[in-house]
């Protein structure tokens, strides 16, 4: 019995020590406490003052005057800093454009941090959120931007030229802030830019700089109180089915999704976190979120898809011994084409990854490097993969997967229920309406907090995708007897074929494996009788040569029967048709096959 007891407290001594390594701590009362969206800059300067928080790869384009002195790093953001410029931004949208309580604020800029500190200016302010990709389409911009009501938008010299030259219009924006510093141009090219401005918007009835609006305000404001049910954030969705809608984001459902982070991170207080998102997506919205409640340290950089570059990013990971790193596939698909071994990065412990399917080849090879056991005194090399599959409309991950080198079964599992803290409830419903049975095909529905009201402005849709309080996600899945998740496709990406459904996702896991393929799509080729036969994309390894019919006679051999390509072309990765959040859009290959015009209110957004 004494042996026993020494064992029992021997294991709850390393219980202990584990939760501390992995700084639950510091937390556990985090998650247990009150939190609120619009407050947590002010308890995030209160709890860490001006402990630095947020370093960014490019520096920030203005600056609040009042800071100069104090925050004269433009790479650094303390909470103090970032608490305090909040409250000058919103009092400067109060005074000086007019924002009113659940005024929509659009920004569009260069992707950079400073579009969530221009968000929480608005927020601080009443107003709400509206944050729009970089590459946002041109075309898109007004009807968005009408559908939203928003009159004030946010923006930068490049983006608005941008916009402008491609003939944009604005919807019925009334009032702009140029977020960067007048300073950037000479009188001359001021002068020419704003007149560029006002006949691109002849309704514009305040042209703002930034820091001469920020000159005017006496003193930082305090957060307008807002109530859990109001709408905080407005984002878009990422366009690959049609049109970006505008998915509601509430401060309770937000608040709510910051605490699950917390609690799910597993990065202690004294780790460093790399993190590579566009700056306006629901993911980042919540990443930044949970770092100001628990005081992360993180690294934010600016530069996606095609701007990415692999090799730099790994050598940042090596320099700057970072424990975390948080993206989206696309970078994970160029890393992963890199020697892991040339760089050092046995102080990596979290792979994250979000937004889309990320494939087994890349996730083994990421698990491979790290100390994730070793920080907790066990003899195993490597790290763990969190798989985050869900969507903006979720709030936050639907489920979950953590995948280490002592995982071995993969099959696009991605979670089950409970694996998201403070998350969702889902059930799977057969195409009958009736909940599906443990190992049934259906479609994922999901319940709670943090999934999303419905659409601004856009009710058909709402309607369309709720069952009463449940959300469709848009997948299709199986779940395993033992309560796993399968994630077969995208309901819109089935493949329909004369003898059945077919689904991309499995199909791509196993063409991932061919040592030729460094990425690759596949999709439903249309045929002449309506039906579909299943078809891919390819993006060669660099230096690999293959010829096409070679290639496709050894994927389908690797293939099972009934998932036999009919198409096979091999493309540039740098062709590849990326939406604004990185995701490859089938529906691009798709409709080469599927020949005449797409209804306007369903076509894609391409990246620029």
């Amino acid at each position: 019995m004494v042996y026993l007891a020494w064992i029992g407290i021997a294991l709850l001594a390393y219980v202990a020590f584990a939760l501390y390594r992995m700084g639950y701590y510091s937390r556990i009362p985090l998650t247990l406490g009150r939190i609120v969206l619009e407050e947590v800059p002010v308890h995030a300067a209160r709890r860490y003052g001006d402990k630095p928080l947020f370093e960014t790869d490019d520096p920030v384009l203005w600056h609040v005057p009042q800071h100069l002195e104090r925050y004269p790093d433009p790479r650094w953001w303390t909470a103090r800093q970032i608490d305090e410029t909040a409250g000058y931004l919103g009092a400067m949208f109060v005074q000086q454009t007019g924002l009113k309580l659940g005024d929509r604020v659009a920004v569009i800029k260069r992707n950079h941090l400073d579009m969530q500190v221009l968000m929480l200016g608005a927020i601080r302010g009443g107003g709400i959120g509206c944050p729009l990709n970089t590459d946002f389409s041109a075309d898109k911009l007004d009807p968005y931007l009408v559908n939203l009501g928003a009159n004030i938008l946010v923006t930068d010299v490049p983006t608005l030229t941008r916009l402008i030259t491609e003939g944009a219009a604005f919807g019925n924006i009334s009032r702009v802030v140029i977020a960067q510093s007048a300073s950037d141009l000479d009188v001359t090219q001021r002068e020419a830019f704003e007149k560029q401005v006002r006949n691109a918007l002849p309704g514009l009835q305040t042209l703002l700089w930034i820091e001469e609006g920020l000159c005017k305000v006496a003193h930082p404001m305090a957060p307008i109180p807002r109530q859990p049910q109001d709408p905080i954030y407005l984002t878009h969705s990422s366009g690959t089915t049609g049109f970006p809608k505008a998915v509601i984001l509430t401060n309770r459902g937000q608040s709510h999704a910051a605490r699950g982070m917390v609690a799910y991170s597993a990065v202690a207080p004294w780790d460093r976190a790399y993190i590579l998102l566009p700056f306006n997506h629901q993911a980042c919205v919540t990443t930044l979120n949970m770092a100001l409640i628990a005081g992360v340290q993180m690294y934010w950089a600016s530069h996606l898809k095609f701007d990415f570059d692999a090799r730099t990013t790994l050598q940042r990971l090596s320099d700057g011994h970072f424990a975390a790193f948080f993206s989206f596939p696309f970078a994970y698909v160029q890393m992963a084409a890199e020697n892991l071994e040339n760089y050092d990065l046995s102080s990596m412990k979290i792979w994250g990854c979000t937004a889309d399917a990320c494939h087994e080849v890349l996730q083994r090879k990421f698990v491979q490097v790290g100390c994730f056991f070793r920080d907790f005194l066990l003899p195993i090399k490597g790290s763990m993969f969190v798989d985050a599959q869900g969507s903006s409309e979720v709030g936050t991950p639907t489920v979950m997967r953590y995948i280490t080198t002592l995982t071995r079964r993969f099959d696009r599992r991605v979670g089950r229920y409970g694996s998201v803290p403070f998350g969702p409830r889902f059930k799977v419903i057969r195409p009958d309406g009736n909940r599906a049975r443990r190992g049934e095909i259906g479609r994922l529905y999901v319940h709670g907090k943090t999934v999303t009201p419905g659409y601004w402005n856009n009710h058909e849709k709402t309607y369309a995708e709720h069952i009463g309080d449940w959300f469709f996600t848009g997948d299709i899945v199986k779940q395993l007897p033992d309560g796993t998740l399968v994630q077969l496709d995208r309901e819109v990406d089935v493949i329909h074929t004369r003898e059945g459904d077919i689904y991309s996702l499995p199909m791509e896991e196993i063409i991932h494996k061919h040592p030729a393929v460094f990425d690759c799509c596949v999709y439903g080729a249309r045929q002449e009788d309506g039906t579909q036969l299943p078809a891919v994309a390819i993006a060669l390894r660099e230096g690999f040569k293959i010829s096409e019919s070679k290639l496709m006679k050894e994927l389908n051999d690797m293939l099972p029967g009934e998932n036999q390509l009919s198409r096979l072309e091999v493309i540039p990765y740098g062709a590849f048709p990326l939406g604004v959040t990185g995701k490859t859009l089938k529906r691009t290959f798709r409709d080469r096959t599927e020949p005449g015009e797409v209804a306007e209110p369903n076509r894609p957004i391409f990246a620029h």
